[in-house]
């Protein structure tokens, strides 16, 4: 554009000289140096706005290129914190799947102690029903056979340990009651020596009797060690017979209290 204003200002002073040659009448100076000034006047304006508009594109790419840059910046957070929650999330499965197997390790520790504890249940069941089998049999029957079926449902896990154990209680401490407490009961004869209905006579669990109504025939228990000799002991004689009814109709009330000798010499004591 300078090169241009040159080329116009010799054309304008070649012009003049020009015209000093021909004559100054015939030619209007004043109106030729307007006309050049008025396009040297467009000629700046044209470059001010040149340089204005390359100005302003300089500064709209500027804001254009920190716009970008932060664009990138902000993805490039995003692409970061994106690779952290991967991380973060591979550290929470990786914790998650170890806490998962203790667990699951725990749990397998249980059920086997579970089982060890089920099977000392079955084994204190078979325990208990032997030695209620040693006791007098008036009383064990309902004890043995509970006991069994106990066993058999833990066997099965038809029950749980809990169960279990309360059930186990409950007959250990019945056994236990059996110890010190006195039983009369009227019912079918334990030995065919004796007929027809018979009363029964438990004291503790050492002694038990079998007596008819006439007291003379009876049965004694002979203890929880009588495999020899069979658990029962019968006998005919009006003695015996009658000390058992005496005392069979003192604990009911129907005598007056009294001191009876009964024949305990009779029970073998079981021993371990």
């Amino acid at each position: 554009m300078g090169k241009k204003v040159v080329v116009i200002m010799a054309a304008v002073t070649a012009l003049c000289l020009q015209q000093k040659a021909i004559g100054a009448d015939t030619y209007d100076i004043d109106a030729e140096i307007g006309r050049v000034r008025k396009e040297l006047a467009s000629i700046v304006a044209e470059k001010r706005q040149v340089r204005e508009k390359a100005q302003k594109d300089y500064q709209e790419h500027s804001i254009y290129l920190k716009s970008i840059q932060q664009r990138f910046k902000t993805i490039r957070n995003g692409i970061d914190s994106l690779e952290n929650l991967e991380v973060t999330e591979k550290l929470r499965n990786d914790s998650l799947a170890g806490a998962i197997h203790s667990e699951i390790a725990k749990q397998r520790q249980y059920e086997l102690l579970q089982d060890s504890f089920r099977k000392r249940l079955v084994q204190l069941c078979e325990e208990f029903a032997a030695q209620a089998g040693r006791m007098p049999p008036i009383t064990t029957g309902s004890a043995v056979n509970g006991l069994a079926f106990l066993g058999s449902e833990l066997k099965t896990k038809n029950v749980d340990n809990v169960e279990g154990i309360q059930r186990l209680f409950q007959v250990v401490n019945d056994l236990e009651e059996l110890t010190g407490s006195i039983q009369i009961a009227s019912g079918p004869s334990p030995v065919p020596e004796l007929r027809g209905t018979v009363y029964r006579l438990r004291i503790g669990t050492l002694f038990e009797a079998a007596v008819d109504a006439q007291g003379k025939n009876y049965a004694l228990w002979n203890g929880g060690d009588s495999t020899d000799s069979g658990p029962w002991t019968a006998g005919s004689d009006n003695v015996t017979g009658t000390r058992i009814l005496n005392a069979v109709n003192i604990r009911e009330g129907k005598s007056l209290p009294a001191l009876v000798e009964l024949p305990f010499s009779n029970i073998k004591v079981y021993r371990e």
